[in-house]
């Protein structure tokens, strides 16, 4: 059986899950990863913030880019992402923002 992932509506009419459920799903490790916009909330450790994170990918034009490993660890230290693009690809020069 292939893995699922059910995303349903919660108490409160919206849909909820978090992005480490997603990522736990998936074999990305073959591919070459960026972080290409996040809007998020979480414990990143001592010396690291949110904020300065989602600058870094704000301001690079090829986003973030990030290994596999790192893209699940990240993940598993955010409480809430509420928008987030991440892309892997095989080719590394893919990993770049798109005008549309």
């Amino acid at each position: 059986m292939c893995p699922a992932i059910r995303i349903k509506d919660n108490e409160n009419g919206f849909l909820s899950f978090d992005l480490i459920d997603v990522l736990q799903q998936l074999d990305g490790s073959s591919l070459h990863w960026s972080i290409l916009e996040i809007e998020a909330s979480g414990d990143l450790g001592e010396g690291k913030s949110i904020l300065d994170l989602e600058e870094t990918i704000e301001d690079s034009p090829r986003g973030l880019p990030i290994s596999w490993d790192d893209l699940v660890a990240l993940a598993s230290k955010l409480h809430q992402v509420v928008w987030g693009l991440m892309i892997g690809s095989p080719d590394p020069a893919a990993l770049r923002k798109y005008p549309t």
